[in-house]
């Protein structure tokens, strides 16, 4: 049987969590990792942690992230998948195609958009967008909101560990905090853009660590 500590730490995190460029003035860090008896052998998120971290996430927050694993209609606009919600979003300009090639970057980006705890947890287990590869992002927004409309640019952007000079933007679409994988996928940063939606993200997650007998610790 394997003994779990999660850890919450406020605060800008250290450079060797290479959690990206600094975020702008008037947002709020907090990292989030966890400790585990006997260590795991692999590197990211224990299945044991993403569910709670899954289930922590879809009783407070609207999660909408990049994914391989859904049927994402091409169409404009979000259409429905099952009971979550999907879009693909299009590089801009006539020659962003082969400028994605030469660069090795995508030309498109499937998102996905769920209340759903099991959605949720394939977050971490995607081979397309690897978390382990801090290849992932997700965006928080409120459980009675739409999905947001996010254009590529921004999620392209905070992909590539950047965050968009205009984030006051995604807060007007309903983005309240970002959440993105440390090195390694071993530890979780959490960006709060607007409202409260961060913390109470974090009080959900210390709810969930202790109804499934997992310490936690408040780190200063």
């Amino acid at each position: 049987m394997t003994d779990i500590a999660l850890w919450v730490r406020h605060g800008t995190p250290e450079k060797h969590w290479q959690l990206g460029t600094d975020s702008p003035v008037g947002t709020r860090w907090t990292l989030i990792g966890w400790d585990c008896q006997p260590a795991p052998v692999d590197a990211g998120v224990p299945p044991a942690v993403r569910r709670v971290f899954a289930h922590a996430l879809a009783e407070v927050a609207r999660v909408t992230f990049v994914s391989t694993q859904f049927a994402v209609p091409g169409s404009a606009g979000w259409s429905p998948i099952g009971a979550d919600a999907g879009r693909e979003l299009h590089r801009d300009g006539w020659a962003s195609p082969l400028l994605a090639r030469l660069r090795q970057q995508p030309d498109r980006l499937s998102l996905v958009s769920t209340r759903s705890a099991q959605t949720i947890e394939q977050m971490f287990d995607d081979d397309g967008f690897p978390w382990v590869m801090q290849a992932q992002i997700a965006l928080l927004s409120p459980p009675d909101m739409p999905p947001p409309d996010v254009d590529f640019g921004s999620m392209a952007e905070l992909l590539e560990g950047r965050w968009p000079e205009d984030t006051a933007s995604l807060a007007r679409l309903g983005v309240q905090a970002i959440l993105r994988p440390a090195v390694d996928g071993d530890a979780v940063g959490l960006v709060g853009l607007a409202g409260s939606l961060d913390e109470r993200f974090v009080a959900s997650l210390a709810e969930a660590a202790s109804r499934n007998s997992m310490q936690w610790r408040a780190l200063p």
